[in-house]
C-alpha cells in the first residue's frame, strides 16, 4: 500500500511535483495529551507527524489534534477521543471513531479535490465525500451531524440513508432506537461542535461573533475550515532519532513517507546546522537521549535503519 504525504501549506510549495496525486494523515496541531499507537508502542504526538494505516490516535483531557487529509481536507479528534486509521489510498480514507468525537472536513477547496472520507462511529457506517460533518460515540449512542454537503450512512447493515440538509443529524442509543433531529435542538451538540475549534480560533469567532447583528437567530455553526495550518512544530523538551537530513525538502518528505509504510512515527523536523536550514527525517520522541538510541538498536538497526540521536 502507498501512502502519501501531505506537507504543510506553508511548504508544499517547495515539493509540489513530488506530491501531486499522493494520500496521508499528517500531523498539523496538537493540545496535550496526545499521543499514537502502533504494535502496542505509544508515544506523544507531535506536528508534522505523519499518520500511518494501523494507528490509533488518542486525547486526553483538553487534548486535540488537527489533521490534514490528502489535499486540503481537515480532521480534528476532540479531548478523550479515539480514532483508528485503517486504511489510506489514493481513493478513500477509512477510520473507525473508537471513543469521543472528531470532526472531518473533506469539502474540496483552493484547487484540491473533495475527499471520500469512511468513517465507522459506532454502528453508524458513514461515507463523508465532500461533506462537513460532527460524529461522537460516546453513552448517549452513535451520533452524525451534518453541517455542510452531504453524509451517506448505513446503520446494522440496513438500507444506505442519506442526510442532505445541513444541521440535521442522526443518532443511535445503546438500545438500538434511532433517532433524527437538527443539531440546534441539541446545545450539548452545538456547544461540542464549537470546542473542535482551537482556543485561538474561539477567541477569533467569539469577537467576529460580537461584531455581528445580535438580532440574528441562531444558526447551524458555520462550516468554515477548521483551522490553520501552522508553520513549524512547536518547540518542545526530548529526543528524537535523525534517519537523513539534507537542505533539501524532497529526499527527506520521500524517506519520511518510505518509514511510514513500516509503520514507524516518521516526521519531517526542520533544524538549524551550523547556521543553515535542512529537513530532517526523523522517529519518535523520547525523554532522553539514551532512551532513544535504546529505542534504536531495540527496532531500527535490526530493520537497517541507522542514524543519531538529536535533540526534539
Amino acid at each position: 500500500m502507498f501512502i502519501r504525504i501531505a506537507l504543510l501549506s506553508v511548504i508544499s510549495s517547495f515539493a509540489t511535483a513530488a506530491w501531486a496525486g499522493a494520500a496521508s494523515l499528517l500531523v498539523l496541531r496538537v493540545e496535550a495529551p496526545a499521543s499514537v499507537t502502533y504494535q502496542g508502542i505509544t508515544q506523544s504526538l507531535a506536528p508534522s507527524q505523519v499518520i500511518a494505516a494501523g494507528n490509533l490516535l488518542s486525547t486526553g483531557p483538553e487534548g486535540k489534534i488537527l489533521l490534514q487529509l490528502a489535499g486540503r481536507g481537515r480532521l480534528v479528534l476532540s479531548s478523550f477521543g479515539e480514532l483508528q486509521v485503517h486504511d489510506l489510498t489514493l481513493d478513500e480514507t477509512k477510520l473507525s471513531l473508537l471513543g469521543g468525537a472528531v470532526r472531518v472536513n473533506s469539502r474540496a477547496s483552493h484547487g484540491a479535490a473533495a475527499q471520500d472520507v469512511r468513517l465507522n462511529v459506532g454502528q453508524l457506517k458513514t461515507r463523508l465525500f465532500g461533506t462537513d460533518a460532527w460524529a461522537a460515540h460516546t453513552v448517549e449512542g452513535d451520533t452524525l451531524c451534518l453541517l455542510a454537503g452531504r453524509a451517506d450512512i448505513q446503520i446494522n447493515g440496513a438500507e444506505e440513508q442519506r442526510l442532505n440538509e445541513s444541521g440535521s443529524c442522526v443518532r443511535r442509543s445503546e438500545a438500538g432506537v434511532i433517532e433524527r433531529f437538527n443539531i440546534n435542538e441539541d446545545a450539548l451538540i452545538v456547544s461540542a461542535v464549537t470546542a473542535t475549534a482551537f482556543v485561538d480560533d474561539q477567541r477569533a469567532e467569539s469577537a467576529q461573533t460580537a461584531d455581528s447583528d445580535s438580532s440574528q437567530p441562531d444558526k447551524v455553526p458555520s462550516p468554515s475550515p477548521i483551522a490553520a495550518p501552522v508553520a513549524d512544530a512547536v518547540a518542545q523538551s526530548g529526543w528524537t532519532f535523525v534517519v537523513l537530513s539534507d537542505p533539501r525538502l524532497e529526499p527527506i518528505a520521500a524517506r519520511v513517507q518510505e518509514l511510514a509504510e513500516q509503520g514507524l512515527p516518521a516526521s519531517v523536523r526542520r533544524a538549524t546546522v551550523k547556521g543553515r536550514d535542512v529537513h530532517r527525517a526523523t522517529i519518535g520522541r523520547f525523554g532522553t537521549h539514551s532512551e532513544a538510541n535504546a529505542y534504536a538498536s531495540r527496532t531500527l538497526i535490526p530493520l537497517g535503519i541507522r542514524g543519531w540521536a538529536a535533540p526534539f
